[in-house]
């Protein structure tokens, strides 16, 4: 593994610390987008809900028109996605790890999904051991990614793992919890509000008004609980 400068390493760790801020799972295809870009240089980044080998959910950053059906349709010409599922390849691959960019422009999926954009080079990944499977791929025009790019990417997985499941579950708790009809609400140490339940929102407001942050004495519970340093 090529060793990372010490920018690289400090990027990739600022980058982890907005990662793990909490948010909702519907926002994680763009927390990971924005995490990856800090890090990584790309044209197209795809995220990718398997299950089954069926796309469950895809989202595109940035929106460039890509058809999804064409892709679904052209799948099994990918020559990543052969080699992860046949291999169980469990680390980062490129396209050209598999295939001659000759032959990779000479595939459907190619030239239905791809070549509109220009996309010659992939980078990406899947969770083999989880369902739904999470795949992540970062797409280029020109140059293929670097040995660099792989192990950024790499040490980036374990943590796009955790915090997926992380986020799922958290919002399967908060569905439950909307059910029910609960007020939850979840704070930094601040008391700016990262998450409420329709509920606790209803209350805020009723009793408060409704700014993004606690109000005055549970703001000031929340200033009291937050640890000290000696002076």
């Amino acid at each position: 593994m090529p060793r990372l400068r010490h920018l690289e390493l400090k990027t990739l760790s600022e980058a982890l610390l907005e990662l793990y801020s909490p948010e909702a799972y519907v926002d994680l295809p763009g927390r990971m987008f924005f995490t990856l870009r800090r890090c990584l240089s790309f044209d197209l980044f795809g995220f990718s809900e398997i299950l089954d080998s069926q796309n469950e959910r895809s989202i595109i950053y940035p929106k460039n028109g890509l058809t999804l059906q064409a892709f679904a349709a052209y799948l099994d010409q990918h020559p990543s996605w052969h080699a992860i599922f046949r291999d169980q390849i469990d680390s980062s691959v490129k396209i050209s790890d598999f295939a001659s960019l000759l032959e990779w422009q000479h595939t459907d999926l190619y030239n239905y999904c791809f070549r509109p954009n220009g996309l010659n080079r992939q980078l990406a990944f899947m969770m083999l051991d989880q369902r739904p499977q999470l795949g992540i791929a970062l797409n280029r025009s020109q140059r293929d990614f670097s040995e660099e790019d792989r192990s950024i990417l790499d040490l980036l997985k374990p943590h796009f793992a955790q915090v997926y499941q992380t986020s799922r579950l958290f919002s399967h708790l908060s569905v439950a919890a909307e059910s029910n009809s609960q007020a939850w609400i979840v704070t930094d140490n601040t008391g700016r509000i990262l998450f409420e339940t329709g509920k606790a929102i209803d209350l805020l407001k009723e009793y408060f008004g409704h700014n993004g942050s606690l109000p005055g004495t549970s703001s000031r519970l929340a200033e009291a609980s937050r640890p000290r340093t000696g002076g």
